[in-house]
């Protein structure tokens, strides 16, 4: 929670930052992975930057002794092939265990048309434009167990290795509480009814930006910048 709030409050730049300084702080307890195709260290080897990413290896595997993974994907894109292959020579070089995952952003493959739409409407984008942000292929979905074994049949350990992980968390949430920060409403509101204090501030939002958009109603600009 620390570190997600630092990002926030500290290095928020588009969206949540956080240095290397703040994880040498505050890793206990923290399992590392190397991240997806945009990570640091699979980023710099498809850049043919072998002794880069090999060196920023060294660094979070330092950081989070015994606690970090080089990950591996497959949702059918041709780069995480080379990818693949690039995190089994360093696994090999370095020591360091591989783990395969799937980036899930919705749960049945049949999503995958309504989570383009819902993009679409997020970035305000028509499905036609080429140059909007789209998802590669429609693999990114909650993939079962049988389905894992059969993309990584040739890493049985990558595969282990998620049970590792899974079996060496201990993290209990109590559920039906909420775990929100309480925001205390100013004096010079004038209420002190939080969900009208909260409409207030939405309704004086959206009327600033009116003035940017006056052809649109105060409801509509409210949903969109929902989404």
């Amino acid at each position: 929670m620390k570190l997600v709030t630092a990002g926030y409050l500290e290095g928020f730049y588009y969206r949540p930052r956080i240095d290397k300084e703040l994880l040498r702080e505050y890793n206990e307890g923290l399992i590392c992975l190397s991240g997806c195709l945009k990570g640091e260290v699979p980023e710099k080897m498809l850049n043919g930057d072998y002794e880069g990413a090999r060196n920023a290896a060294i660094e979070y595997s330092e950081i989070f002794e015994d606690r970090y993974f080089l990950e591996i994907q497959n949702h059918g894109i041709p780069e995480e092939e080379a990818n693949i292959q690039n995190m089994k020579k360093l696994s090999s070089d370095l020591g360091l265990p591989l783990v395969c995952t799937n980036d899930a952003h919705y749960c049945k493959q049949s999503h995958s048309e309504a989570h383009d739409i819902h993009i679409c409407l997020g970035t305000g984008k028509e499905r036609s434009d080429p140059n909007r942000l789209r998802y590669a292929t429609p693999e990114f979905y909650f993939k079962t167990q049988d389905e894992m074994h059969h993309l990584f049949k040739e890493f049985p350990q990558a595969i282990e290795n998620t049970r590792r992980i899974a079996d060496s968390i201990d993290l209990s949430l109590p559920m039906g509480e909420s775990h929100l920060p309480n925001f205390p409403i100013p004096e010079s509101a004038n209420t002190d009814d939080p969900d009208e204090y909260l409409r207030s501030l939405t309704n004086a939002g959206a009327t600033v930006i009116m003035v940017k958009y006056p052809q649109k109603s105060k409801s509509e600009l409210i949903m969109n910048s929902m989404l």
